[in-house]
């Protein structure tokens, strides 16, 4: 059974279909297992190495690395099961291992779609969850990762986790956001790791960028990324007068920001956009009326900043309070569960 997810045989199938598989069982343990799998593999080198050098032994892979030789092969079995990786017989019998092309297209670093900085993050959302149960007590403090210090090593990790990610979707959040033949000028909120506000620069030649982030974000975005037309502009987007743009974007923050902090942002995004201009906001809303995936979303912004859960209704509910026009609201399909909102000034 592939993670207990996919059954393999006809047997499995019908299990799971009677109700005869435990899915607490599936969430609880494989769900763990294969998560600290992912993350283990890419810390300890191993994804490195099957990208790097393809159709090496567990032995030969445990020698490169200093690792156990039967622990490799463990993790490389689980590694299978997650499609990761494959492994073929060579005519001498050895069992040799490489990246999968979804492992490959994922993972390697060569590949313009790797999201593999994004899963060495999780190791930090690993410890947040594993407090779980202490952040359901009354004024337990949040993990506030926006509180470090401009000069936190984990700044670092954190941007290039959320540039990977925002990559994937920036062609598609960007040509769907209205930048009007007239604007020339982009504020991006909290929008530090860059990807956006390039992505709207290349389709927009006459347009320019103002990224307002903490510094400790924008510090790793200037080092990592030469943008001629951005510049990155080291504040809080909670204080303060924002600077005057055409078009506003602000994408996943809301959900970090509690209702007054929202509504107050929202109303300041409203005098800093030029008459007829556009704002366009996008977060990972909770879902009313279905269950989903959202509902874990919002548990890690709770677990971050202990905000209550944020739908799309509220939000075009709180933009129409600040004076902005009815959004037009648009799902993302390359990040599921976010939504993008577009209004006129």
């Amino acid at each position: 059974m592939r993670l207990g997810l996919a059954p393999e045989s006809f047997v499995e199938r019908i299990g799971a279909w009677l109700g005869m598989v435990p899915a607490p069982l599936v969430h609880g343990f494989y769900g763990m297992a294969g998560s600290r799998v992912l993350m283990t593999a890419l810390e300890c080198g191993l994804v490195d190495a099957l990208d790097r050098h393809p159709g090496q032994t567990g032995e030969q892979l445990a020698t490169a690395l200093c690792l156990d030789a039967a622990a490799i092969e463990h993790l490389v079995a689980c590694l299978r099961t997650l499609a990761v990786v494959q492994t073929r017989t060579t005519r001498g019998g050895a069992a040799v291992h490489a990246l999968s092309r979804s492992g490959a297209r994922w993972l390697s670093s060569a590949s313009p779609t790797c999201i593999a900085d994004f899963l060495r993050f999780n190791a930090h959302q690993w410890r947040w969850w594993g407090e779980l149960t202490q952040a359901l007590e009354p004024g337990a403090a949040p993990f506030d990762l926006h509180a470090w210090s401009p000069e936190d090593i984990r700044w670092a990790e954190y941007t290039k986790a959320m540039h990977q990610l925002a990559r994937l979707a920036a062609p598609e959040v960007c040509a769907k956001v209205p930048v009007g033949r007239t604007g020339t000028t982009l504020l991006d909120l909290a929008g530090g790791h860059g990807a956006f506000a390039a992505e709207l620069c290349r389709r927009h030649p006459r347009l320019s960028a103002t990224v307002l982030d903490l510094p400790g974000n924008n510090r790793v975005a200037r080092e990592l990324w030469a943008q001629p037309r951005i510049e990155w502009t080291d504040g809080n987007v909670l204080h303060g007068t924002l600077p005057q743009a055409d078009i506003v974007t602000c994408f996943q923050l809301l959900g970090h920001l509690q209702r007054d902090e929202r509504r107050a942002l929202l109303v300041r995004m409203r005098a800093a956009v030029r008459p007829g201009g556009t704002l366009a906001l996008m977060d990972h809303f909770a879902s009313s009326g279905r269950d989903d995936a959202s509902a874990f979303v919002a548990l890690n912004y709770f677990l971050v900043a202990r905000t209550p859960r944020l739908t799309v209704e509220e939000a075009a509910r709180e933009l129409r309070e600040a004076g902005w026009a009815t959004p037009r609201i648009t799902p993302i399909l390359r990040l599921p569960g976010q939504s993008l909102l577009c209004s006129r000034a």
